[in-house]
């Protein structure tokens, strides 16, 4: 379960952390909170999720693995 959740908290850092930026740069080079949830939410939800869904299962699936290979002793 730990392996999990490290793997959504990851996926969720790097769509959002990365589609912040991209926003940052790319809408008027500052950052206007209240014009960014306006005009991306639909975006955001649309193309982040299936994204941190895949990110969470890739995270989950190393996580779980490392854990077989370092607790066999």
């Amino acid at each position: 379960m730990k392996n999990f959740i490290f793997g959504l908290l990851v996926g969720l850092f790097a769509v959002f952390g990365s589609w912040a930026m991209f926003s940052y740069v790319w809408v008027t080079g500052e950052v206007h909170i209240e014009a960014l949830e306006a005009q991306k939410f639909d975006f955001v939800w649309a193309k982040a999720l299936p994204t941190i869904l895949i990110v969470t299962v890739v995270f989950w699936l190393i996580g779980s693995f490392l854990d077989r290979v370092f607790r066999k002793k």
